[in-house]
């Protein structure tokens, strides 16, 4: 009878695990579609100092408009350039569990359990575009305005494929 009452429990935590992941990727899908497009848009029209603008700019505003009642979405990374974006102590092991993942080998998205919360996290990997403001060939003037935007920036040396940090989901639970 233990048996069976374990099984029924695992199997309701296994589908509110899998509910949840789907609501979060869900939340999260427009959120990276916009933010992409935005960075592709500002580097089309004047290159990865517009890029640069677009993402200090428009991120922030892109967080809001797709926080919905309840839930909170957001990045964070191991290596930070926005202070805002600084990682809740939950984020840490997560991070420190995704570092040394990369696009070759990835990890995927997972749904944390804590007391008060639900969330779901799922890795950022560098892409190429990503690399003309956080690899290690960063123009003069890009790199001038980093400075400029983010005197603290630590997100910098990435490589093609590098974990880059996470993209996160939290709810009440």
């Amino acid at each position: 009878m233990k048996k069976i009452f374990l099984l029924i429990i695992l199997i309701s935590c296994t589908k509110n695990q899998d509910g949840f992941k789907k609501q979060a990727q869900d939340l999260l899908k427009p959120f990276k579609v916009e933010l992409k497009g935005g960075l592709q848009s500002g580097m089309k029209k004047g290159g990865p100092v517009d890029a640069l603008h677009a993402c200090n700019i428009l991120a922030p505003e892109i967080l809001k408009k797709h926080n919905l009642e309840g839930y909170s979405i957001g990045r964070t990374s191991h290596k930070l350039r926005n202070p805002l974006n600084a990682p809740e102590n939950w984020m840490l092991p997560l991070l420190e569990e995704y570092k040394n993942t990369n696009m070759d080998s990835p990890k995927e998205g997972q749904v944390v359990f804590a007391k008060d919360f639900k969330a779901y996290v799922e890795p950022i990997y560098t892409q190429g575009i990503c690399l003309t403001c956080h690899g290690s060939n960063i123009p003069d003037i890009v790199s001038d305005e980093i400075k400029t935007l983010y005197p603290l920036d630590k997100a910098l040396d990435f490589k093609l494929g590098e974990f880059r940090g996470l993209f996160w989901v939290k709810a009440p639970r």
